[in-house]
């Protein structure tokens, strides 16, 4: 299964034309089959252990002893470039705070928190319900999370 749609595809005799997206903000593709589409970085919530992995390997490629990665820059910049490791993350993805305290302090830069009318995408809103029932169940529990 891809983790992105597929927005518009056309395929000819010699090549497919395939509009993809994960929000459905979209680029065009031009490839010569079906088969070359690039493939989708795991995703976060229907394949966690594989993302996590996937993410230290990034890390640790760009930390190794001998790595020409210079490290500077700002680590959101990064993270954007970096579409086969952080698929759908680009400019326009909303910032989450992890406690009602953080979110209440950085409010105005948060897209969904302390707002009395939000407009999003269908993907977006199911991310914000899964965060904020994972919140709800983290705020039950007696342990204590570290990040």
């Amino acid at each position: 299964k891809r983790g992105f749609h597929v927005a518009l595809a056309m395929e000819f005799e010699g090549y497919v034309l395939a509009f993809l997206s994960n929000d459905m903000v979209y680029q065009p593709i031009w490839l010569e089959s079906k088969d070359k589409l690039p493939s989708a970085p795991p995703d976060v919530h229907k394949d966690f252990r594989t993302f996590l992995q996937v993410v230290a390997d990034w890390i640790w490629e760009r930390t190794a002893p001998g790595s020409r990665s210079r490290r500077t820059g700002l680590a959101c910049e990064k993270i954007r470039q970096t579409g086969d490791v952080f698929g759908g993350i680009g400019v326009y993805t909303g910032i989450l705070a992890p406690t009602q305290q953080q979110r209440l302090v950085y409010k105005d830069w948060l897209q969904v928190y302390a707002k009395d009318k939000v407009q999003m995408s269908n993907r977006l809103a199911v991310l914000v319900d899964d965060y904020n029932k994972k919140i709800h169940e983290f705020e039950s529990q007696d342990k204590v999370w570290y990040r």
